[in-house]
């Protein structure tokens, strides 16, 4: 079980929080939030996106859907550094044992 707290970038908060609980702390994604490196050193387990990476995703669509329609332009669409490959890697197991692995 983890224990996660909406809304907290504070450092000093967070400190106290780990040293009050034994459970693991997940923090969500805010303004203010320390980087990575300085969560990892407070003892921070885990950092969710929550639903921003979804949220720039469909700005993004939005944004391209916006230009062809008004201005026609394709360039938006077409300009993409992501190809088919590299998403579905996105959705590969990388760590999935093999079966025979399992069978061991």
């Amino acid at each position: 079980m983890a224990d996660a707290v909406p809304r907290l970038a504070d450092a000093e908060t967070i400190q106290a929080i780990m040293r009050a609980t034994p459970l693991p702390l997940n923090v969500m994604i805010v303004p203010g939030l320390a980087p990575p490196d300085a969560l990892r050193e407070l003892g921070v387990r885990r950092l969710s996106a929550g639903p921003y990476v979804a949220e720039v995703a469909y700005a993004s669509a939005r944004r391209s859907a916006r230009d062809l329609l008004a201005r026609g332009a394709y360039e938006p669409l077409l300009s993409a550094d992501l190809t088919y490959a590299d998403a579905n890697a996105l959705f590969a197991r990388s760590e999935a044992p093999s079966p025979e692995a399992s069978r061991r």
